[in-house]
């Protein structure tokens, strides 16, 4: 990956980040961390990956919005990021934290079992 789109995944990811905490007036919006985003190389899709610390009906409902809103995220990240061509944004669930939590539990869990 180049530096460039490497500088452009961490700008938007700092830039989205702020715009769900302080703009998104949605309340089905849970409590949610942007872990990483993915620009492919034409910068033509941004792909953002989340965490939300809710159920997973929760889950769906925060991701359905957020995608509902990413018209609307596209458009205030122009106004504050000055590029050519503004990528689309499509929002991801980030299963790799419920993944790491899961193999802890197995390993506590084998841990006990050993003692």
């Amino acid at each position: 990956m180049s530096g460039r789109l490497k500088r452009v995944n961490q700008l938007l990811k700092e830039e989205i980040s702020q715009i769900i905490q302080k703009e998104l007036d949605n309340p089905s919006i849970g409590f949610v961390t942007v872990t990483k985003v993915d620009v492919n190389h034409d910068l033509s899709i941004a792909k953002v990956y989340i965490s939300v610390m809710e159920k997973n009906e929760r889950k769906q409902y925060t991701l359905k919005a957020l995608n509902n809103a990413s018209s609307y995220i596209k458009k205030l990240l122009g106004a504050r990021i000055k590029l050519r061509y503004m990528p689309e944004v499509k929002f991801f669930e980030d299963k790799s934290i419920d993944e790491d939590l899961r193999i802890e539990e197995i390993f506590k869990k084998i841990e006990k079992e050993s003692e």
